[in-house]
């Protein structure tokens, strides 16, 4: 062999070497103890790796900021355990040509699954702000003035945040269970269910909002804030949530451009000081087993439901199984409403209070508990079949007639706390159906509150005979077959997708 071959395979072989020797090493995670290890929870921070846990001892922490750019498991050894106390500075921010001082994010998250659990975090203003995708803040008491979350897949549940302001942006979210100021949701397949305030704001698509609660005192902080305002969203699950005292218990469409192919079930909406239920600008949603009642107003009339809004058009929609009672009106506006929407689904409509006062020689339909004369809503909209017994309020909805049976989502509702457990796995996007072409949405213009209501001129009374009366053109009655049709949200934590019916 000669010298240039013995180089040759030498250089090989050290080359190779050296490549093996380059190779990284995967280091451990380790668990990072405060302040055992270090006596600052940002000096753990500053000195852990991706994938490190930090536990904090109990005990009260103090610091200007906390800045957390990786990822970690930081939490408290017991919940409540450890006080982080802050201080965040004030920079100068011009806001509408005028200068202010502002605090600082007194902590701020930048970094994908950042885990944030057990701590009472006070400080003197400013905003959490976390930024990233799978980011969980759970089992925190939080005094701050806002907190707000933008990424997917991230969790927020069984926190204390009353006086915040609480601003979700993303899908694949989980928010459960919190204490809280207010809400506001923008993004697709998140799941928002048994939390606490006083009022929410959704933006977006196959959301599941479910068993929450909104509370204002009425008549004195109620105002124009809506229990649950749907801005902008198709395809939505609203289900089992009480609103009481707000302005609005539940909105659609009142701002943004509402809503369509929506489901408002088994909701108890009361003591609003506007309206219960408005259906500002939407088409093709469906409001079943829902309990609208004692809604007298505050500075207004309070009616129990309104359709409409300035130059907004709201039609195609369904009515029916819900409870009007005990409201200033059952039903009012201010406007004209364009569009026609349906009372009943062929065999039953909703129970109305003032029905035997409105059309006191009405008659039961053999032992059926329907009326023998239509309930007039308004000019385009009647209840053909009005209830004489209050229904149930119930978020399970029975098989629908067409058109809603092939455009909306149905499902069939099971206890939250068995149907959403936490998964990291993607969910399959919906098939959706598409929006109809024969009932377009115009662009909406803002609905002012009325200064005060006025009652709408009631309608002539229509003749007290289902069989001679017009119904609401377009749509048929005919029923689909239960056995078939019915179809179940199917869910694992946020990642919820929607089984398609057959029929």
């Amino acid at each position: 062999m000669n010298k240039s071959c013995v180089f040759l395979l030498v250089f090989i072989f050290l080359s190779a070497s050296c490549a093996i020797a380059a190779l990284p090493v995967q280091a451990e995670s380790r668990t990072i103890v405060v302040p055992s290890d270090y006596p600052t929870i940002a000096a753990a921070i500053g000195n852990a790796k991706n994938g490190d846990t930090i536990l904090v001892k109990s005990g009260t922490y103090t610091a200007e900021t906390l800045e957390i750019n990786k990822s970690l498991t930081i939490t408290s050894e017991q919940i409540g355990g450890a006080s982080i106390i802050l201080h965040p500075p004030q920079v100068p921010e011009n806001i509408f040509s005028t200068t202010i001082m502002v605090y600082v994010n007194p902590i701020k998250i930048e970094a994908d699954s950042v885990a944030l659990s057990g701590f009472v975090i006070t400080s003197d203003g400013g905003s959490l702000s976390a930024t990233g995708d799978q980011i969980q803040l759970t089992n925190n008491k939080i005094g701050t003035w806002g907190v707000r979350v933008t990424g997917n897949g991230c969790r927020v549940a069984s926190n204390t945040m009353a006086t915040a302001i609480v601003i979700l942006t993303g899908s694949n979210q989980t928010i459960t269970d919190n204490d809280l100021s207010s809400l506001s949701v923008t993004g697709s397949f998140n799941l928002i269910a048994r939390n606490h305030g006083r009022g929410m704001t959704l933006t977006g698509s196959n959301n599941i909002v479910n068993q929450n609660s909104f509370f204002v005192n009425v008549g004195t902080d109620g105002g124009s804030i809506s229990g649950i305002l749907l801005s902008a969203g198709d395809h939505n699950i609203i289900s089992n949530n009480t609103a009481i005292g707000m302005g609005t218990g539940i909105a659609v469409g009142y701002t943004g451009s509402g809503g369509s192919y929506n489901i408002f079930a088994g909701n108890t909406v009361e003591e609003a000081g506007l309206w219960g239920i408005l259906m500002g600008n939407g088409s093709f949603n469906v409001f079943y087993g829902n309990l609208v009642a004692n809604n007298k107003g505050f500075g207004h009339d309070g009616y129990g439901l309104a359709l409409g809004g300035n130059h907004q058009v709201v039609q195609s929609n369904l009515f029916f199984h819900n409870t009007f009672m005990n409201n200033s009106r059952n039903f009012g506006t201010n406007w004209g409403i364009n569009g026609v929407n349906s009372f009943d689904n062929g065999t039953e409509g909703n129970y109305w209070d003032d029905y035997l006062t409105k059309y006191p020689n009405a008659t039961e339909v053999g032992h059926s508990g329907i009326g023998d004369t239509p309930y007039w809503v308004y000019r385009d909209g009647i209840d053909n079949y009005p209830l004489l017994n209050q229904p149930n309020v119930t978020g399970v909805i029975p098989v629908l007639p067409e058109p809603w049976l092939t455009l909306v989502p149905i499902i069939e509702l099971i206890d939250p706390s068995l149907a959403f457990v936490p998964s990291s796995k993607p969910a399959p996007a919906p098939t959706l159906s598409p929006s109809p072409t024969s009932t377009p949405i115009p662009n909406p213009t803002s609905t002012s509150p009325p200064t005060p209501i006025q009652e709408s001129s009631p309608p002539p009374e229509p003749e007290r005979s289902p069989e001679t009366t017009a119904e609401p053109e377009p749509f048929p009655t005919a029923l689909v077959s239960a056995s078939i049709a019915t179809a179940t949200i199917v869910g694992l934590g946020p990642l919820v997708y929607f089984k398609k019916r057959k029929h």
